[in-house]
């Protein structure tokens, strides 16, 4: 590992700011908001009861504990339902015969693209009030959690299918001769893959609990939508920032719990093998497993899109391109210079946790990925707690606010994306040009950048998805006059018409795929040209 510079040297200092701007970004407005709804007097008294009156409510409201219940109800049932489709489709993609994995692994990663509220449209249309297929009961928390287990149980799939590569066959196949399949799964297979199950659970716990379109469109209150309500029906900020206080204890409960629980145990397999051995399926068993997979990939999203082409028409995409495409255009500038930010302040970060030691990064990595489990509405409170005073109001009142809310929902994964990319670069590469006399820009420009720029692409075009499917914070902050295109389909859900409203989906959903299904020809083209 390259040893760190001095200070004094121009590197540092530039890695110093970046450094210091991600913090202030990711992290004052949170803890602002939560300081200036507990500092509601001219005073500050650690024991004034009337400080904490708000917090008490908060904890001991019945009200306030059904919300929380449902909360955790919508959490955890997400989890059970898209843990075992992830399994399933994972063992059956590492394990078994099963024909077209390569196709059907790529179509099952499509569902994390499309946004839960689109899907959500797409049932209410087909299933809903005035559906034109027949009207069924989808407006209760079921089918919030079943619409949510379809889009995230991809995080499964493919983190439990890591695990299972590393795992391999050659020690499963000496645990089944000694004690049997039975014993083997649980003794050997289960507890190789808990950190890669454990991870997935508290990331879709987290994305579920965190969702704000889908509760709101289905009319089930929740923690997230209630916080929403105080916040702009009944303008009670304090209670609102209040709220968020029982979400983020339970967030870092979980990741403490996680931590410890992990810490602990040793989960490394004998060696990485390559698992040629496979279960071979017979012919009914094949078509079993191939309509499985069918059937998960109709419900997640071809019956969705397909019902939103049927209900489409080409004068309602005329009519939606006529009357919203001021907001597509917003989306996209929005989305590309939010994602370009992203990728710049990842990519200095990232540089910046390569170049210290172990243990101080995986500290300020922990502490990096906190904001992105904090949700989209109380981001979107702390930065108008935040932002809204008379000093700021051209960061307030502009679309400024709008790339504060990207950036602080989203850096974290950006970093995390580069960071990975750093790790494979060779620190040797960089050493000797240090040595050579040349300056931290010219390393980076000829050098560094180069190198990793697959890597970069990457991470823009994530960030890219990530922008411009936001809703929770983006429909909080936006100024008057700045209507992105989410925010457009959720106002018009209700009022326009269904063939409008369907149009509008349909563009969120190929400007969400289409920068996607570039990245192998961009990665070709880059990877041609550093030859």
């Amino acid at each position: 590992m390259t040893k760190f510079p001095d200070l004094k040297s121009p590197r540092t200092f530039i890695l110093f700011i970046f450094f210091v701007l991600v913090f202030l970004t990711l992290f004052f407005p949170l803890f602002y908001m939560l300081i200036s709804s507990y500092i509601k007097l001219h005073y500050f008294s650690l024991f004034d009861p009337k400080q904490w009156s708000l917090y008490f409510t908060v904890f001991l409201d019945h009200r306030e504990l059904i919300l929380f219940s449902r909360t955790l109800i919508l959490g955890l049932g997400t989890v059970f339902i898209s843990l075992i489709l992830g399994f399933s489709l994972a063992f059956l993609f590492e394990r078994t015969n099963m024909p077209f994995k390569k196709i059907l692994k790529i179509l099952c990663f499509i569902p994390l693209l499309i946004p839960p509220y689109i899907i959500t449209i797409s049932w209410m249309q087909m299933f809903g009030n005035g559906g034109y297929l027949s009207k069924l009961p989808i407006y209760n928390m079921p089918t919030v959690i079943l619409i949510l287990s379809l889009s995230y149980f991809p995080i499964a799939m493919f983190l439990i299918s890591a695990g299972l590569k590393r795992i391999g066959s050659g020690l499963e196949d000496a645990a089944r001769l000694i004690s049997g399949p039975k014993k083997s799964f649980f003794k050997i297979t289960l507890p190789l893959l808990l950190p890669y199950i454990i991870s997935a659970a508290l990331f879709i716990f987290v994305l579920a609990v965190s969702e704000f379109g889908v509760p709101m469109l289905l009319h089930q209150n929740v923690f997230v939508s209630e916080i929403f309500y105080q916040f702009g029906a009944f303008f009670d900020h304090e209670k609102a920032a209040a709220m968020t206080f029982p979400l983020i204890t339970l967030f870092f409960f979980f990741i403490l719990i996680y931590g410890l629980y992990l810490g602990k145990k040793s989960f490394k397999s004998v060696k990485r093998a390559i698992n040629k051995k496979q279960i071979l399926l017979s012919g009914k068993l094949k078509i079993f497993s191939l309509s499985f997979v069918f059937l998960i990939l109709s419900f997640s999203f071809l019956i969705p899109i397909i019902s939103l082409f049927y209900v489409s028409s080409v004068q309602g995409f005329i009519y939606a391109a006529k009357t919203s495409y001021y907001s597509l255009f917003n989306s996209l500038w929005l989305s590309v210079l939010g994602a370009s930010i992203i990728t710049l302040f990842s990519f200095f970060i990232a540089y910046l946790l390569n170049h210290i030691s172990l243990i101080k990064k995986r500290v300020m990595e922990t502490s990096l990925i906190l904001p992105a489990i904090v949700p989209s509405a109380v981001v979107g409170i702390s930065l108008i707690r935040t932002w809204n005073t008379s000093l700021t109001s051209l960061v307030y009142g502009s679309f400024l606010i709008v790339l504060l809310g990207y950036l602080t929902r989203f850096l974290p994964f950006g970093i995390k994306i580069m960071s990975s990319n750093f790790e494979q670069l060779n620190s040797s590469i960089e050493e000797s040009a240090v040595l050579t006399g040349s300056s931290f820009s010219k390393i980076a420009g000829k050098i560094i950048v180069p190198l990793l720029m697959p890597g970069i692409l990457v991470t823009w075009v994530i960030s890219f998805i990530f922008c411009i499917r936001e809703l929770g914070t983006t429909l909080l902050v936006s100024p008057a006059g700045l209507e992105t295109l989410p925010i457009r389909i959720y106002n018009l859900v209700h009022y326009a018409s269904p063939e409008s409203v369907a149009s509008l989906c349909l563009m969120l959903i190929f400007s969400v795929i289409i920068p996607l299904a570039l990245i192998p020809l961009l990665r070709k083209y880059i990877v041609r040209k550093n030859e």
